[in-house]
């Protein structure tokens, strides 16, 4: 449809990250779709439901209980594996657009200066906490999936990210600010 009718689908943003997934989708994709942006995921959540979008790119924890409820069709996940607690929803590269990755990660930080070995001790309790069958069962209810990485791997994966979504950014024709 995006693709015979240009600028025909819209699809709901939360904004930040998500303006970013959707611009990726689009791009990947090869259609011309309109991008509603929202302040937050209630909101563009809530147009999804009420039929006033075609499409958007929740969280997996706004979307969840709403799929759960038979109100809401999850057509793909952005996350380049299928998550457990949605075992039956491709990809969005399995679903036909290979290569595509928009996972969200997230980081912990110290300031600048802090000496190495106390973000060895930082990073070696954080990682026993998110290894923890508590932690674990909390995270898989949300669709999340906790991955331990050392410290000095984060100026990298930063980098590559940087990269991954300029380029995301440019292809849009997103405002730099």
């Amino acid at each position: 449809m995006g693709k015979a009718k240009p600028n025909f689908l819209t699809i709901a943003s939360a904004g930040g990250f998500n303006h970013f997934v959707s611009a990726m989708f689009r791009s990947h994709a090869g259609i011309e779709a309109s991008i509603a942006l929202y302040k937050g995921g209630g909101p563009a959540i809530t147009d999804i439901l009420g039929g006033h979008v075609h499409m958007g790119t929740p969280t997996v924890v706004t979307a969840l209980p709403h799929i759960r409820g038979g109100k809401l069709r999850a057509l793909a996940l952005s996350n380049p594996q299928r998550l457990p607690i949605l075992p039956d929803v491709p990809t969005v590269a399995e679903a036909g657009l290979p290569g595509y990755d928009a996972a969200i990660w997230w980081g912990w930080a110290a300031t600048g200066g802090t000496p190495r070995p106390i973000l060895a001790k930082l990073n070696a309790e954080i990682a026993a906490i998110l290894k923890s069958p508590e932690a674990a069962k909390r995270f898989a209810a949300e669709g999340a999936e906790p991955e331990v990485r050392a410290f000095a791997d984060l100026p990298g994966i930063i980098k590559s990210d940087i990269v991954k979504w300029a380029k995301v950014a440019d292809e849009a024709k997103m405002p730099k600010h």
